[in-house]
């Protein structure tokens, strides 16, 4: 396979991947472009490094389900789970317990002792990643070759959450009510990205190697509905249920700081896998077509 091929195929694997029709692409977003090869390819399919030492080619992505599980992988950090939250939770207050009288010749003394008792509005908040088997989606919304032979991708991927909340109203040591809820949520982390398409030469046909630099990225709150509040109605409901929606929006900010950069990082550290054998992937899809042995 030659340069020309390799941002056809490239967009080919982000189709697979996203879940994108290729009729739903402008066709000139299917344009052959020049791509630069990477270095030459030395003996044995390696490349030559330092002192003729043949460097073997990493093993590439077998298929766009296995580079989809790398970008789901990648995402997943920064959707929250197994988070809880208990700054809230806990406050005390020293009060009066009984009163301490002793004798001192004829002199009676008495002390006021205080004990620590549970006080005040407690609440606490519980986020976990949904056990659901659709609990995370990821489409590519966009992707086209941009003016310099780079495609631009730009990438949806959404989380279903479970919210679980728990306020308690305690006045000096008595217990006046304690009431919990939960609410599912969904979460998504949008992505713009820029990548770079080269073929590595140290197999036959090329590697295609793709170098991915986010642009742009954001976390939002996209849902968020409350369930399982039995009959609690009234100003405490209101109260559990904005909090647990103030829970997962701070939360979310949180991750939400320099997410771009956080995106880059995960990236460099994967570059090795981010590369795709069309060989092997068209293999794939001519057995897939073979009637099966009898």
């Amino acid at each position: 396979m030659t340069g020309k091929h390799a941002v056809q195929v490239a967009l080919m694997v982000i189709v697979a991947v996203g879940g994108v029709s290729p009729a739903t692409l402008p066709t000139s977003q299917w344009a052959f472009a020049q791509v630069a090869p990477m270095e030459p390819a030395g003996e044995a399919g390696g490349m030559a490094g330092e002192a003729g030492v043949v460097v073997a080619a990493p093993a590439p992505i077998a298929s766009p389900d296995e580079l989809r599980r790398l970008i789901e992988g990648m995402a997943l950090k920064h959707f929250p789970d197994k988070y809880e939250n208990t700054k809230q939770w806990g406050q005390t207050k020293h009060v009066f317990s009984r009163l301490k009288v002793s004798l001192d010749g004829l002199r009676v003394d008495s002390e006021r002792v205080t004990r620590e008792a549970n006080h005040g509005t407690w609440k606490r908040y519980r986020i976990d990643l949904s056990s659901a088997p659709d609990a995370l989606q990821l489409k590519v919304e966009r992707a086209e070759q941009t003016a310099d032979n780079k495609l631009r991708v730009e990438v949806d991927c959404r989380a279903k959450l479970v919210v679980a909340g728990r306020v308690a109203q305690w006045e000096r040591g008595l217990l006046l009510m304690s009431v919990g809820g939960e609410a599912d949520a969904v979460a998504r982390l949008w992505a713009c990205c820029e990548v770079g398409v080269e073929l590595d030469p140290r197999r036959l046909p090329p590697d295609i190697v793709v170098r991915p630099v986010v642009t742009d990225a954001k976390l939002e709150l996209v849902d968020l509905r409350l369930r399982k509040f039995g009959y609690l109605q009234g100003p405490i409901a209101k109260q559990l249920g904005e909090g647990i929606e103030e829970i997962v929006q701070e939360r979310l900010a949180d991750d939400n700081r320099d997410l771009a950069a956080k995106l880059n990082r995960q990236i460099a550290k994967q570059q090795d896998r981010l590369r795709f054998s069309p060989q092997q992937w068209f293999q794939k899809q001519w057995d897939s077509l073979r009637p099966p042995t009898p």
